[in-house]
């Protein structure tokens, strides 16, 4: 037998895609777990001071009595005690600083 034959497959692409695939794979399942532990907790909102809320869980509609539509259509403050809503406000907002200050990668 004389010469030979070579094939070659460029495979890069195709790791380029398994990689992302299983990074999406994975923030999927972070999500997911976040999601069940937000779901599980005695009482959750999500949302931003002045604006509307972004999500509440069951057993802070049970608390309330109110479902969680009704709950959406809310903002944060608006189920504050008034007597409570300024320092409510001022701790919020510390908090809100805090949490830029630990999330900023500048410094």
């Amino acid at each position: 037998m004389t010469g030979a034959v070579n094939c070659f497959l460029d495979v890069t692409e195709r790791k380029r895609m398994d990689t992302a695939l299983e990074q999406s794979r994975l923030r999927a399942l972070e999500r997911e777990q976040c999601c069940a532990t937000y779901e599980h907790a005695r009482s959750a909102y999500r949302g931003r001071t002045r604006r509307p809320l972004l999500r509440v869980n069951e057993a802070i509609c049970a608390i309330a009595g109110m479902t969680r539509e009704e709950h959406l259509a809310t903002k944060l403050f608006d189920h504050t005690h008034p007597d409570d809503a300024d320092a409510d406000a001022k701790a919020s907002a510390n908090r809100s600083r805090q949490a830029q200050f630990y999330s900023s990668k500048s410094g």
